[in-house]
């Protein structure tokens, strides 16, 4: 059964003043034109100041909890009394240096001052969230203003669309299968199709897929686990329930095969899926991957059991050794807590990669594994790492690649999406130290889109690689 919804394009305001001329008052011009996708680059000017004068650019925006996430560049005008945020550099506000996309990424919810214990106070206040939180995907309405010395000086208002208004919006609910369809208006064309699999903090994907299909891409955000009504613990979980949705995606497109993405958790549920189903995968995408297969935990926080079953049984499993449910809780309430010395500690068991390896090479698709050097949370450029080492030595055949992010963390998103928590927050009752810095963060998650997009738009031509 399917409940449709289709998304409506909210009235568009004027997206800029006018652009400043010499001896005007200042004025910002921003392009491209506003109501474009939040992953295109942005390009903000600020015209008419005094020349070498410093100013501060803000920008601002309002989630639909109502909390105001704001940002700033503190910028020195050139001597035409120009700021150009392109080639600026910020040396104050809330983010340091030239970043073309700093206003966005770098929104707060408080000055830079009070961040840590906005954080840190996470667990007496459960409203708060480590990026601005919107019911669906839509428009957002940013002010960006400069001012100096408190005065304001020139003001805009831009929009920004996390989807495009044409694009089709389904509930799923087939079966045991739960989720949720993006489907560009008119369809796909050539494009394949893709199932997007979340993590181990459940749910479906609500930024990757609206972009995606926005794009041209006919996209299922699948449940997993912790979502509607399916288990709401990640472990015994069937692998043939994603094959299921192989099956859906086949009937619901048209096309015998589809590529297959996970992030973090679901790179294990991806990378199985590809090596179990490789007829009807036509390329694995895994953002932070784990090479080999990992410890589920249940709904009481034991982490001796398996994530995964294939045929009835569980898939044997590497154990990292976590210490008890309540010595856990405690030392995630201390301090950000650290996963990946405990998951390399499992994973560099003699033997390990022999037992609970996944068996990638039975992939019959190209592979993209995206990762950051920096993870905290599990060693994901370690497994990329390891997962390129195997396809050699099993001499695969099809294009594989590994975009191994310097210093970044385990946390990527779109482009342009808020990132100033993505090095630690508060999850699942614990602090959780995700690594990374936010600037790296976003950087990362800009260069990892076009990794992903170049990718797709490869996978339909891909070859087999030659002996």
């Amino acid at each position: 059964m399917f409940l449709k919804k289709r998304v409506r394009r909210s009235p568009v305001l004027p997206w800029s003043l006018a652009a400043g001329v010499a001896n005007a008052e200042p004025a910002i011009s921003i392009t491209p034109a506003g109501g474009t996708l939040i992953d295109e680059p942005l390009s903000i000017v600020v015209r008419g100041l005094e020349s070498g004068a410093q100013v501060s650019v803000k920008a601002r925006l309002v989630d639909d909890r109502g909390i105001a996430w704001t940002s700033e560049a503190l910028v020195y005008a050139d001597n035409d009394g120009i700021v150009d945020l392109t080639s600026a550099a910020s040396t104050g506000g809330t983010y340091q240096g030239v970043d073309a996309s700093g206003l966005l990424w770098s929104m707060m919810p408080v000055t830079p001052d009070e961040l840590d214990t906005y954080r840190k106070e996470m667990p007496k206040h459960p409203e708060r969230t480590a990026a601005p939180t919107f019911d669906e995907p839509g428009e957002s309405e940013l002010r960006i203003w400069a001012e100096r010395n408190g005065r304001e000086l020139a003001t805009t208002l831009y929009h920004q669309r996390r989807i495009a208004a044409d694009v089709e919006v389904r509930a799923v609910r087939d079966g045991r299968l739960r989720g949720v369809l993006y489907r560009p208006k008119g369809g796909s064309g050539s494009r394949p199709a893709l199932i997007w699999m979340m993590g181990s903090g459940g749910s479906v994907d609500s930024r990757y897929a609206p972009l995606l299909a926005s794009r041209g891409y006919t996209v299922l955000a699948l449940g997993y686990f912790g979502y509607a009504d399916l288990p709401a613990a990640s472990h015994n979980l069937p692998i043939e329930y994603v094959g299921e949705a192989l099956d859906w995606m086949a009937r619901e497109t048209g096309r015998s095969r589809t590529v297959v993405v996970g992030m973090s958790r679901g790179t294990e549920a991806a990378l199985l899926t590809g090596s179990f189903y490789p007829d009807k995968v036509a390329g694995v995408v895994a953002y932070a991957p784990s090479h080999v297969v990992n410890n589920g935990i249940d709904d009481k926080g034991n982490v001796a059991v398996p994530n995964w079953t294939w045929q009835g049984k569980p898939l044997p499993f590497a154990q990292a050794s976590f210490p008890d449910a309540a010595t856990w809780l405690k030392m995630g309430a201390e301090k950000p807590y650290m996963g990946t010395p405990i998951y390399l500690s499992a994973w560099n068991n003699p033997g390990a990669d022999e037992r609970y390896g996944i068996p990638v090479e039975r992939i019959a698709a190209p592979i993209l594994l995206i990762s950051g050097s920096g993870d905290d949370l599990w060693p994901s450029a370690i497994g990329g790492d390891r997962i390129v080492a195997r396809l050699k030595a099993k001499n695969f055949r099809y294009p594989y690649r590994h975009y191994r992010a310097p210093g970044a963390g385990h946390l990527f998103t779109p482009p342009n999406f808020v990132s100033t928590m993505s090095d630690w927050t508060f999850l699942r009752a614990i602090f959780v130290s995700t690594g990374g810095t936010p600037a790296l963060n976003a950087a990362a998650s800009r260069q990892a889109w076009s990794e992903l997009l170049r990718f797709l738009g490869q996978v339909d031509g891909a070859k087999r690689k030659s002996r």
